[in-house]
């Protein structure tokens, strides 16, 4: 927030019982300068592409105006299907219905496939790079079509209910992540899958204000190996470089090691920057030097900041910036790695692995200087 405060207001001043009505009102003097809008503030933090989380069911309207009418910045949209395979969810089926109603498709297991499938190549076709999983465990089990097809119609016809945790939601989102590495093993688009958190843990904060006011915590007792090695198997063994990249971000930090076990085994799997709950600056330390010390800090997929607070793009950005340098820094001092590979480190961490994962070369060649 200090930093923040700094970097785009220009206010040195911490924030505290006494000084928070007069920067309250100096920032909202600040916000309605027009060189505080969302463009600018992105042209000064030096953002040349940036991806958005979209639903299946966007238009994405307004990235065919952003290609309209800026020409110096890209947006790209990112596939997130969660509220249609996240069968535990009480709005599943209203979604579904919405999903094949839009697309045409019946409200069958093999309609809601080819619904997802038909968004996911109208995603491809305006740019998408990737898609993005928020799931409760990383479940990529080999299920068969006849265990889903069951579980689909005890859900939507018969209106059963499944726990987050149920062996039903295991097998049934297993099921349509082996379909969403095909679709996007097919586009050439990464797999994102983030995993571990426990949403809305707080029953008395859900029920009262409901979703994202900081009821999530995160899980300790998740089966990685276990539920991810079939879809590792199947999609990232690096059998064919026609396969596309898993990035795997863990909310609970110990599951790093897992991590990078999964790395030295299967080439195509990447283990994603500290987020969320992990993007503090010693638990930031603390990962790249186990990856470092694995020899994988160069397979690492890059920093990750959120863009619902754009006002904070730059100074998260200079936080991942500083810990990078700390932590290569201490590596060249220990005489670990050389100065070429602590060149080789940076730029591969925070340019070329991004670049490598999400298939970027062809689109930042023919747009951003």
């Amino acid at each position: 927030m200090h930093l923040d405060l700094r970097r785009v207001f220009g206010i040195h001043e911490f924030l505290g019982p006494e000084t928070g009505e007069k920067i309250w009102e100096l920032t909202e003097r600040t916000l309605a300068r027009e060189d505080m809008f969302p463009q600018a503030l992105l042209r000064r933090m030096g953002g040349r592409l940036f991806f958005t989380t979209d639903d299946p069911l966007d238009d994405l309207s307004h990235h065919k105006v952003a290609r309209a009418t800026i020409s110096d910045i890209i947006f790209l949209p990112t596939f997130r299907p969660d509220a249609y395979v996240n069968i535990f969810d009480p709005r599943w089926k209203e979604n579904v219905e919405r999903l094949c109603s839009f697309t045409g498709e019946d409200a069958t297991l093999q309609g809601l496939v080819e619904a997802l499938r038909k968004r996911h190549t109208y995603f491809a076709t305006m740019g998408a790079r990737a898609s993005d999983h928020g799931l409760l465990e990383p479940w990529g089990l080999e299920v068969s079509q006849t265990r889903a097809e069951e579980i689909f119609m005890r859900a939507y016809q018969r209106g059963e209910r499944f726990a987050p945790r149920s062996p039903e939601t295991r097998d049934f989102i297993s099921y349509m992540m082996h379909c969403f590495c095909e679709m996007n093993r097919d586009h050439h688009m990464a797999t994102q899958i983030h995993y571990g958190t426990l949403r809305n843990a707080n029953d008395y904060l859900y029920e009262n204000w409901r979703n994202d006011v900081g009821g999530d915590t995160i899980l300790d007792d998740v089966k990685v190996v276990e539920y991810l090695r079939p879809l590792l198997v199947r999609f990232f063994s690096g059998k064919s470089k026609e396969e596309s990249h898993l990035v795997l971000y863990a909310m609970n930090h110990s599951f790093i090691h897992v991590h990078i076990a999964l790395e030295r085994v299967f080439p195509r799997v990447h283990t994603g920057f500290p987020w969320w709950y992990n993007d503090a600056p010693y638990l930031i330390e603390q990962a790249l030097l186990e990856m470092a010390n694995s020899s994988l800090f160069t397979s690492m997929s890059g920093p990750v900041a959120d863009g619902r607070k754009i006002l904070s793009e730059g100074s998260r950005f200079e936080v991942f910036d500083r810990m990078i340098c700390q932590v290569v820094g201490k590596l060249l001092s220990e005489g670990q790695i050389s100065p070429q590979g602590a060149t080789r480190m940076v730029e591969a961490l925070m340019y070329h692995n991004g670049v490598y994962i999400f298939g970027l070369e062809k689109i930042l060649s023919q747009t951003c200087p």
